[in-house]
């Protein structure tokens, strides 16, 4: 992995998911898949953080932070998942997202200066759809495309395999 990628990988991205593993039954929320679906979205949206405004919108619209979030995203996100019912599992997992969000932001400032809130708004939208995460880079790429992009996104499979392969690992040889 590049340097880059590993100190985010070890310092925002475990951390945040082994919290919020704590919380989930079936596992899932800190496998390996799940830490490259964030590395990989991260490279997509943001070149791992080299923008965390997105250019060329309107400042209301715009994608936000290292994920590349969009408001209408997070808000769908506490509205319809973060506190819909009274489940004491989301209850625990609001929680969870407000104490890494400092009390003095508001949402969409937080996910563009805080790593662990924009890491576990992330994570917690991708939770929401119940189709496992795909354990190779192209598979990845489908569920990223469907789930975060939208199919009618403009993200494309080799801009996807490109910028995964320049900001988050370099590609292997193969051998002959």
């Amino acid at each position: 992995m590049k340097p880059l990628a590993q100190q985010f990988h070890d310092a925002i991205i475990t951390p945040v998911l082994h919290d919020l593993a704590c919380e989930e039954a079936n596992g899932q929320a800190e496998s390996p898949q799940a830490k490259t679906l964030l590395l990989a979205t991260a490279a997509q949206e943001t070149h791992l953080g080299r923008y965390l405004l997105q250019v060329g919108t309107t400042s209301e619209n715009r994608a936000l932070g290292i994920y590349g979030h969009e408001p209408n995203t997070i808000n769908d996100l506490y509205t319809t998942y973060l506190r819909e019912g009274t489940s004491a599992r989301r209850y625990t997992l609001l929680r969870w997202v407000e104490h890494w969000k400092s009390g003095r932001m508001n949402r969409l400032q937080a996910v563009v200066g805080n790593l662990f809130y924009a890491t576990a708004l992330c994570r917690l939208h991708y939770w929401r759809f119940s189709e496992p995460i795909p354990e190779n880079l192209p598979g990845i790429f489908r569920y990223y495309k469907k789930y975060w992009n939208s199919l009618s996104g403009k993200a494309t499979w080799e801009q996807f395999e490109r910028n995964y392969y320049t900001y988050v690992t370099p590609r292997t040889k193969r051998k002959s």
